[in-house]
């Protein structure tokens, strides 16, 4: 069985609906996810059900290790904008990409408390 290559990009345009401004929205990751960091900052995500792997760059792989330190969207964005040279703004379209593809493609999942 051969895994599949993806990855997952920041730049694909997408909706408008924020998760990043939702302090009551929390992730899962499901047991069928591992993610494992390469020393030049980048990651790669590994769906073992649907056998494929996704390569996430520098700032995916942040935002990905944000999301798993702390549990929360909100998070992304507060933790991300001291450490890049960013706009808000941008980042936390940048960000709500990013979930919104990892939902899609059942690498978390995503609840309210």
């Amino acid at each position: 069985h051969v895994l599949e290559n993806r990855s997952i990009s920041l730049t694909q345009p997408g909706g408008r609906s924020s998760f990043t401004g939702m302090n009551t929205i929390r992730i899962r990751i499901p047991d069928h996810v591992l993610f494992r960091s390469i020393p030049d900052g980048r990651g790669v995500l590994l769906d073992l059900d649907r056998r494929e792997y996704f390569a996430l760059d520098e700032v995916a792989s942040r935002m990905w290790e944000v999301l798993a330190d702390t549990g929360t969207i909100s998070n992304v964005v507060e933790s991300l904008v001291l450490e890049y040279d960013v706009d808000r703004e941008s980042l936390q379209d940048d960000a709500d990409r990013f979930v919104r593809t990892l939902i899609e493609r059942n690498l978390i999942h995503v609840f309210d408390v």
